[in-house]
């Protein structure tokens, strides 16, 4: 555990020194990675799909604040949609209208959230997602979550029902009906957002809680909640060829809660403390319990000369 904790100490040093060149380009391969990802699923519109095209929007995304990036990726997806057929793109727009109108208004500062949970998924580790938002956020960052599931899920719709959606229709709205009605219709996906917003519920509850080990014991509560939702549902659904590929993406997503949890949540309870005080109105109990922390160790290196005569 002391070469974790050094190794932290040292990460987190070079990325302080090094900060202003550090986040633009994590925000660039953030960027890139989920425009290229879209253009793999729906690049129907050749301009859109060309390589220096999408590196100078990514180039612009990284200087730029979070949601801007959030702003592109949803224009990007529009517009490939549009090259696809009018009825798919209005489609888009309408889920985009309707996400960013309560995005804005409930968590308009989890513009990442928005953006790691479709990366999360086209990475097979969706399962950190939700216990990573209960570890680290509220009870409103379901939105920003649900507004990347449902996008995704929106994107892999038009990806696997391309040929369909292409054939022109006399009657635009019947046909927006209908794919609003088969996205809907979509048992997994409602299966994930349920499972999701549960398990955020449980682990933000689980660690507002006053024990010891509360986020360990959150993220564990977090995991399980959202497996036996997911084997229940999936069973119910009559989905289970899945469940081992699940499986396997929970372990890592767990390596990956367990990670975070070490740079952001690493306590010693074997030093905790209870401190009591008061002032005129109130007594005050209150429970302290340090961090661990570990300063990093430096070589010294120590030069011997052999002695004259």
């Amino acid at each position: 555990m002391s070469s974790l904790l050094e190794l932290r100490e040292r990460l987190k040093g070079f990325y302080g020194k090094n900060e202003m060149y550090i986040t633009p380009v994590l925000k660039f391969a953030l960027a890139i990675s989920l425009l290229i990802a879209i253009n793999i699923k729906i690049g129907y519109m050749s301009t859109l799909g060309n390589p220096i095209v999408i590196f100078v929007l990514a180039l612009v995304c990284a200087f730029l604040p979070a949601n801007v990036t959030v702003i592109v990726n949803c224009v990007y997806i529009i517009l490939n949609a549009y090259a696809l057929s009018m009825e798919v793109a209005i489609v888009a727009a309408v889920l985009v209208l309707l996400m960013f109108l309560l995005y804005f208004r409930f968590a308009p500062k989890d513009a990442y959230v928005v953006l790691l949970v479709p990366l999360a998924f086209v990475l097979k580790i969706p399962y950190a997602v939700p216990v990573l938002i209960g570890l680290m956020a509220t009870p409103l960052s379901i939105v920003s979550m649900i507004f990347g599931i449902v996008m995704y899920y929106y994107v892999i719709y038009v990806g696997e029902n391309a040929g369909v959606l292409s054939v022109s229709d006399s009657d635009m709205i019947s046909k927006v009906g209908t794919i609003f009605e088969n996205m809907m219709a979509d048992n997994m996906m409602l299966l994930i957002l349920i499972s999701f917003m549960a398990t955020v519920l449980v682990v933000y509850l689980i660690r507002k809680l006053n024990i010891d080990y509360v986020w360990n014991t959150a993220a564990i509560a977090g995991f399980l909640t959202n497996l036996l939702i997911l084997l229940v549902g999936q069973f119910m659904l009559n989905t289970t060829n899945s469940i081992g590929g699940m499986l396997i993406s929970m372990v890592v997503s767990g390596v990956i809660v367990f990670v975070a949890q070490l740079f952001a949540f690493s306590v010693d309870y074997t030093r905790t403390e209870y401190v009591q005080f008061e002032d005129d109105e109130y007594y005050y109990y209150v429970k302290a319990v340090p961090k661990m922390t570990v300063s990093a160790s430096s070589k010294k290196v120590q030069r011997i000369n052999p002695q004259k005569r």
